[in-house]
């Protein structure tokens, strides 16, 4: 283990946290950076989130807190399960809406960044949830995001993975945490 003086430590965190892509896993992950951040007082130098999980977005969490006050966010990743879009009740599945997602998500804090150029919705397709073909085609979210951002050239972005596993010729989810550790994967390769 590597020891520093503080004020090496002080005066290396902006320019570390100003070029890295903080990696946010699960609500305690946000709620860890939060803490840190604000001992720190380093908010204003993060300039790019990525969460895959969308459990660390609701209103009044630690990431939600975390896209509020790292006002200098230049570039947000969001990754939502297939399933996490749609509401199941009894007789159908319906879409998940506007209102909802606005509710349910950090969608206000994200609006009100002025520094952000470029918002990702990563969608996981999967087997658990039953309307596949609607999860990236009919689902509303992307294309209501661009319009907002769009007067403020903003690039906001919609990719769509497909899972698959194949085990006696049947199709099979991947469990959460094959889902978390490809996503880990492809987000240490997409620059």
């Amino acid at each position: 283990m590597c020891l520093v003086n503080d004020q090496f430590f002080l005066e290396s965190l902006p320019m570390v946290l100003r070029h890295v892509d903080l990696i946010v896993e699960e609500s305690y992950t946000a709620y860890n950076l939060l803490f840190f951040l604000q001992a720190t007082k380093m908010f204003s130098y993060i300039s790019s989130l990525r969460f895959i999980t969308s459990e660390a977005l609701p209103p009044l969490s630690a990431g939600t807190a975390l896209i509020k006050e790292c006002v200098n966010l230049r570039e947000v990743w969001l990754s939502f399960m297939g399933q996490e879009l749609f509401k199941k009740d009894a007789l159908s599945v319906k879409k998940f809406g506007k209102k909802e997602f606005v509710e349910n998500y950090a969608i206000r804090e994200l609006l009100s960044l002025r520094q952000i150029k470029k918002v990702t919705l990563f969608v996981i397709r999967d087997f658990q949830c039953s309307v596949l073909d609607d999860v990236t085609v009919a689902w509303e979210m992307g294309p209501w995001l661009k319009k907002k951002f769009h007067r403020r050239g903003v690039d906001v972005e919609v990719v769509s993975f497909f899972f698959l596993c194949h085990a006696s010729k049947q199709r099979q989810a991947l469990s959460n945490q094959s889902v978390k550790m490809l996503l880990k994967i492809y987000y240490c390769t997409v620059p």
